[in-house]
């Protein structure tokens, strides 16, 4: 599998994951239960999966359950076009918040539109379990791991009701050094115009 090469990321967006990651640890020094992955995976699929979002869906249904927004800015693209990014915190009953992300910006005629979770305290088998469950993701498609130790897996996702495509792709990060628990994304593409 190629993987495209690291971005650097803005130091805002690492502020919040530390924020998150620490969170995570004062909760518990272990790793959470399968209870709790139940739950992370159903914050993704309610905001990610459930309908054919886009970043203002996402934004409005946030700011209605009162998240705390801990990253919202908009980034000039190589392109002259701008990437809008903004990540909240939503309260667990159980341990470490989750943050749940959305990016969304235009590469040429493709509507890029990305939004996921990250839940520090969240081990990335139990992770991949309840991701596996749900209806619109099933068994995993492809498997690797990464230098360093970390994984990845992928799925070809239901997007509310767009068919899976390589265009509708779910990646779970889990074992990334200096960044404990699971990153689940989904990538949405879509042709502008269409």
């Amino acid at each position: 599998m190629h993987l495209p090469p690291a971005r650097k990321m803005p130091k805002p967006f690492i502020a919040a994951l530390s924020l998150v990651a620490l969170l995570g640890l004062s909760y518990s020094c272990k790793a959470a239960g399968p209870d709790r992955a139940t739950r992370a995976a159903e914050i993704f699929n309610s905001f990610c999966l459930s309908t054919s979002s886009d970043f203002s869906g996402i934004d409005r249904r946030a700011t209605a359950a009162r998240y705390k927004v801990v990253v919202d800015r908009t980034l000039p693209m190589p392109n002259g076009q701008t990437m809008r990014q903004k990540n909240w915190l939503v309260p667990s009953i159980d341990g470490a918040p989750t943050m749940l992300t959305s990016e969304g910006g235009v590469n040429g005629m493709v509507h890029v539109f990305v939004c996921g979770i990250y839940a520090p305290d969240i081990a990335g088998a139990s992770m991949e379990q309840s991701l596996s469950l749900l209806p619109r993701l099933g068994s995993p498609t492809k498997q690797s791991e990464v230098t360093g130790g970390s994984s990845i897996a992928w799925w070809s996702a239901i997007v509310g009701k767009v068919p899976p495509s390589g265009n509708s792709q779910v990646m779970l990060a889990h074992g990334r050094p200096g960044m404990p628990g699971s990153t689940v994304n989904l990538i949405f593409k879509t042709q502008i115009g269409h």
